[in-house]
């Protein structure tokens, strides 16, 4: 083995840490904006769901589709131009975004009915699906709720300085310690 490995394989863990940081500090940063965009979206234009290149995302917070979804989980919902039998969709109903499952589609509309519910809902309308649900996070939903807060927000732009903070100090003493060896 040469002398020339060792520092190559220094060199090789020395770009991949700082790609690993760049890339944590990319996805906090998207973090952050997102939770500021959300927070305008619903606090100033009064947006129940903003969504973003037609997603959004909700906590769940009742078991009424349990099996499929569960209390806590995190979902994705994608607009779409239709909707069949079978779709978990979310929706807005007296003024609350429920998520439940499309059980028969009419000309006037849709019937849906959460998996653990008994009965059906009352039929809506096309205009108050918000989309359908595409992916399910189980769990997630409890972390989420926690970042959108203004003290979720502190902590990840505190995680970002402490990143650089702690990258500076490695990279002041090894500049310290070239000079003085």
């Amino acid at each position: 083995m040469t002398k020339e490995n060792p520092k190559k394989i220094k060199r090789i863990f020395k770009v991949l840490g700082k790609v690993l940081n760049a890339l944590l500090i990319v996805v906090l940063l998207i973090l952050v904006a997102f939770n500021v965009y959300n927070i305008i979206a619903k606090t100033v234009f009064h947006d129940d769901m903003p969504k973003i290149f037609g997603y959004a995302g909700a906590v769940v917070v009742t078991g009424s589709m349990s099996g499929a979804i569960e209390i806590g989980d995190y979902i994705i919902i994608k607009e779409s131009d239709e909707y069949t039998k079978g779709d978990i969709v979310t929706f807005v109903k007296d003024d609350m975004l429920i998520t439940h499952r499309i059980i028969e589609v009419t000309q006037e509309g849709f019937i849906t009915k959460g998996d653990a519910n008994a009965v059906p809902d009352d039929m809506i309308v096309y205009e108050q699906i918000k989309g359908k649900v595409t992916l399910v996070i189980p769990k997630a939903g409890k972390v989420v709720d926690f970042i959108r807060t203004p003290l979720g927000i502190v902590l990840i732009l505190a995680l970002i300085a402490l990143i650089y903070g702690i990258r500076y100090t490695i990279e002041s003493t090894k500049k310290r310690n070239q000079k003085s060896g």
